[in-house]
């Protein structure tokens, strides 16, 4: 989580991944999601008031626009748990395969 405070009329133009969120706590911004790769042209522009919640629909460059002096939470999204569960299985492989390398050994000896 990292918390960012904005002047009336600053800007911030940064990189969100899908599924990150925005927590508005004070003020008001617009959010304006990238059309293009190189993030330099934005089409909508959505207000986002105070308390308001925005989750990122799908990775890229977003631009935040404060109407007014806001502070607001930016929250990554949470670690893929399919990731996790393929590297639980690899590694259930590994030690299979560790346990009857080890095995053979004991019993050759």
């Amino acid at each position: 989580m990292h918390i960012t405070t904005l002047r009336a009329q600053q800007r911030l133009h940064f990189y969100a991944s899908q599924g990150s969120r925005l927590h508005l706590s004070t003020g008001q911004v617009t959010v304006s999601e990238s059309r293009d790769l190189e993030g330099l042209r934005f089409d909508v522009a959505l207000p986002l008031q105070e308390g308001g919640i925005y989750t990122v629909p799908h990775s890229g460059w977003l631009l935040l626009t404060a109407c007014r002096s806001s502070e607001l939470l930016y929250e990554a999204p949470p670690a893929e748990q399919g990731a996790l569960i393929r590297l639980d299985a690899a590694w259930l492989v590994w030690l299979r395969t560790q346990w009857r390398m080890l095995s053979r050994k004991i019993l050759s000896s």
